[in-house]
């Protein structure tokens, strides 16, 4: 946890989304959002970090084009999977140290397709969550 708003900037431009807290970056492969955070616990909306204000805390990545879980440099096989609460089709995988959640669906049996891939603070970040999200 230590890129910052101006960081993700200078990388990716300015946001086409602003919002408090959040900042959308499209191109025409794939639609990154950011989340950044309030500042030391100063706000009780969403998911809120005891750290400096606009460091980044989550960062989503949904692709525009076809991507299929089985190409991803990643090993899967490490991640615990779960379903979809409201889909029979979609799945959740999510990294060992929770620090990488991955959304798929499956169009057709065995072809499973990334719809996201957020990347957000591990387990040892945790006890910088804001008191009553930990």
């Amino acid at each position: 946890m230590v890129s910052t708003r101006t960081d993700v900037e200078n990388l990716l431009g300015k946001s086409e989304k602003e919002i408090k807290g959040f900042g959308a970056y499209k191109n025409e492969n794939k639609t990154v959002s950011v989340w950044y955070s309030e500042g030391n616990c100063k706000t009780k909306q969403g998911l809120n970090w005891n750290i400096g204000k606009d460091v980044v805390t989550a960062i989503s990545v949904r692709f525009e084009n076809e991507v299929l879980l089985s190409s991803l440099k990643m090993e899967i096989n490490k991640f615990s999977k779960r379903n979809h609460p409201n889909s029979d089709y979609s799945f959740f995988y999510t990294s060992p140290n929770e620090n990488i959640i991955i959304q798929t669906f499956e169009e057709k049996v065995g072809k499973e397709e990334v719809w996201y891939i957020e990347f957000r603070p591990g387990k040892q970040y945790f006890h910088l969550l804001c008191e009553g999200l930990k």
